[in-house]
């Protein structure tokens, strides 16, 4: 605001007067300052209209003693042109956004017609549901305060499916003893996920897909708790009334177990029994007929060889829970299913979102996630200032690799830095979304088979991190087709021989392979030979079949010792391959482009057309 003439003037280039004081003059009469707004320029003026104005030189010179320079618009400002109101693009901004975006607050989603609908439709399933009664706020008691959630539900291209409000309790004010006790609810395992979809695939069976509505709604309080009335949804004949929470709320500590239990307890009365190895697996067996259940929260999946069983139990479980029906699977947690002669699945569209956020969609793409033989050190150039995106990028691409096990190496090498990232280590997590935007379309292929049958392959990089020269562990499980369960993981302890490394590693293989298959003959078959696990260091094959080399091995942790625990009991049986053979190489080391492409395609991991034209030719 120019002090004399009493104007705002909009303008690129402006001096504050920081040296002399405002001062009311007393003025009653000038009551609004007049705001030229209507006429802005364009880009293509704002050099004119800034030597245009005048300013008061003697404040310009206080402050600045050279003369201002020329400034010229950005390059890639040359195509913006302001032709409207400002107060109409705020309000035409402000628009969009409210419709097309996710409010934070009440006051952001209220007016506007889809959001009120989303929470009018959530009120009415928590009436429904019986959730809460209104009685007089009891003397001595804290009450918990809630809040409306906003979500935008999309369709895996992007659009948006529907608009989701969810009134959840603020549980963070909950205390211990008082108002809960236990918390803890289980989730499959994405190796269950996987292995489930192997089983399906070489069977032929079906997957049948359900999302329960409201399912924290359903779980059983075991004490008084009470809340806040909602915003916006204040009752208006008992204005003063508090809610007595009958039944779980989204937010509270409890809710997410009293979930769990309130299915599980139905499930079981349905015949269905848990499963010791994983408790999210509920399994069905009959002397010509084998149902599973595969629940995650509010998601499950259906599969089984009696499909009459199947629809009845997708009946029952509509009758007693309000649930929708998603048909035949092709989304279940972010994972995109596609059935052909078996089922491929993949993260493609989560990929590329993921190279649209990080703005690498354009990038040149590589044909491997990490240069051959790199080995990345703390020091990799100048540490970042604001390491914010390093560790949202590293994040997400762990997420990546529930599908992409041909890239759990590189991810796992750059993770290591996330206290202190540098440059290089920057660089290494671009060089990774580069080969992503190459592979996009790629994911696991798990075909239709006759036998359904487990193998695993085990290797070490002795020694090979540079900062505290401890080895690499890398192992995977495949049921023929693809892998479903893998590990790159560094060791807890430093090796002192590469016999050592790869004796650990069998270990850590061994615990895994183990679970596995528990898990399998919990579900279809007994295993009636040891497990094959395939490793290339005879060394350590002698070592865990017999105590030898007792001068280089005396100092091994005891618990190390137990796969030769489980070679003896023929649970599993160490085998030797040859080192170019060995797939587990993979996920110790950056091999060089022809040995990775070879060993990606032994793991599963295909393009989506290749594999889909593949499986037609069978």
């Amino acid at each position: 605001m120019d002090p004399e003439t009493k104007k705002i003037i909009i303008s690129r280039d402006v001096v504050f007067d920081e040296v002399s004081r405002h001062k009311d003059n007393g003025d009653k009469g000038t009551t609004s300052l007049p705001l030229f707004l209507d006429d802005v320029p364009s880009i293509e003026g704002c050099t004119q209209f800034e030597e245009n104005i005048d300013v008061t030189t003697s404040t310009e010179d206080a402050i600045r003693k050279n003369p201002p320079r020329q400034r010229k618009p950005p390059s890639h400002l040359s195509d913006y042109v302001v032709e409207m109101n400002y107060f109409s693009v705020l309000s035409c901004f402000f628009m969009e956004d409210s419709c097309g975006s996710e409010p934070k607050l009440y006051n952001e989603a209220k007016g506007v017609p889809e959001w009120e609908d989303a929470m009018v439709e959530e009120i009415s399933a928590l009436n429904k549901n019986d959730t809460w009664e209104l009685v007089p706020k009891p003397v001595d008691v804290d009450l918990i305060t809630c809040k409306w959630v906003y979500k935008l539900k999309k369709k895996t291209d992007g659009t948006i499916d529907r608009y989701k409000a969810r009134l959840v309790a603020r549980g963070f004010s909950q205390q211990y003893g008082r108002d809960y006790d236990e918390t803890f609810s289980p989730v499959a395992r994405m190796t269950t996920v996987r292995t489930i979809i192997s089983l399906a695939a070489s069977r032929g069976w079906n997957l049948w897909q359900l999302d329960v509505k409201n399912a924290f709604l359903y779980g059983e309080l075991d004490r008084d708790i009470f809340m806040e009335q909602p915003q916006g949804f204040i009752s208006k004949e008992y204005p003063n009334h508090v809610c007595r929470l009958k039944k779980a709320l989204y937010g509270l500590k409890q809710a997410p177990r009293a979930w769990f239990g309130k299915i599980a307890q139905y499930l079981d009365f349905c015949g269905f029994k848990s499963s010791s190895t994983d408790p999210s697996l509920f399994t069905k067996k009959t002397s010509t007929a084998c149902t599973l259940l595969l629940l995650y929260v509010d998601d499950m999946i259906i599969t089984g060889d009696d499909s009459a069983e199947i629809s009845s139990l997708q009946d029952a479980l509509m009758v007693r829970f309000e649930m929708k029906s998603l048909g035949e699977a092709s989304c279940f947690l972010g994972l995109e299913i596609e059935k052909c002669d078996g089922y491929f699945v993949s993260q493609k569209g989560y990929a590329a979102n993921l190279l649209q956020r990080f703005r690498m969609e354009d990038s040149k793409a590589k044909s491997t996630p990490m240069e051959f033989s790199l080995k990345l050190a703390k020091n990799e150039g100048k540490i970042l200032e604001d390491a914010t995106i390093f560790r949202q990028l590293v994040g997400s691409l762990f997420y990546l690799t529930i599908t992409r096990p041909d890239i759990a190496f590189s991810v796992g090498v750059i993770s290591q830095f996330m206290e202190q990232p540098c440059e290089g280590h920057l660089i290494a997590a671009k060089r990774i979304l580069r080969y992503i935007k190459g592979t996009l379309s790629y994911g696991l292929m798990y075909e239709q088979a006759k036998t359904f049958s487990l193998s695993g392959f085990v290797d070490a990089d002795w020694a090979g991190d540079v900062n505290d020269r401890r080895s690499t562990t890398g192992f995977c499980f495949t049921t023929g087709s693809a892998a479903i369960s893998w590990c790159s993981k560094k060791q807890t302890t430093v090796a002192l021989s590469s016999c050592e490394a790869e004796y650990v590693a069998a270990t850590m293989a061994t615990q895994e392979c183990l679970w596995l298959r528990r898990l399998i003959q919990e579900i279809v078959t007994i295993f009636k030979h040891p497990i094959p696990i395939y490793c290339d260091n005879e060394s350590a094959i002698k070592l865990a079949g017999n105590p030898v080399f007792h001068a280089r091995s005396k100092h091994i942790e005891t618990h190390y010792h137990f796969v030769r625990e489980k070679v003896l009991s023929q649970d599993i049986e160490l085998q030797k391959i040859r080192t170019d053979e060995q797939v587990a190489d993979i996920f110790t080391k950056a091999l060089a482009k022809a040995k990775f492409e070879g060993f990606r395609g032994n793991l599963g991991v295909s393009d989506r057309k290749l594999a889909l034209r593949e499986a037609v030719k069978r």
